[in-house]
């Protein structure tokens, strides 16, 4: 057990034979959470062998909103802590992902009639 877990998320088209990704593979992207309770505040250690993480029990919790957008958060349910990620190359763990608002075009009558035929 590492003091430092390292995940990778990725999407595929198939999973093969053996259930590993498979066809078309895009990665999502890649997270580092703190197994070791000594670490919970820090963002950046070096990954070295940890016989206190060991012990920890940790789960992960997925969402998804009306956006797509794929939110994860990380438990250390034996020391209290968590860390909240939204998944993609264009997200932090600071700044949520909102979708752009579709803008409003003003349309009269005469274009909607025209359009329509």
């Amino acid at each position: 057990m590492h003091n430092i877990g390292h995940f990778r998320y990725l999407e595929c088209t198939h999973l093969d034979e053996e259930g590993q990704p498979s066809g078309d593979v895009t990665l999502w992207d890649a997270i580092q959470f703190p197994f070791d309770p000594a670490l919970r505040d820090s963002e950046s250690a070096e990954i070295a062998h940890s016989p206190a993480a060991r012990s920890h029990q940790i789960e992960e919790t997925y969402s998804i909103d009306a956006s797509g957008t794929v939110t994860i958060t990380i438990t250390n349910l034996t020391a209290a802590y968590n860390r909240v990620y939204r998944l993609g190359r264009w997200a932090s763990k600071d700044a949520p992902v909102t979708p752009a608002k579709a803008r409003m075009r003003h349309v009269t009558r005469k274009q909607a009639e025209g359009h329509r035929r």
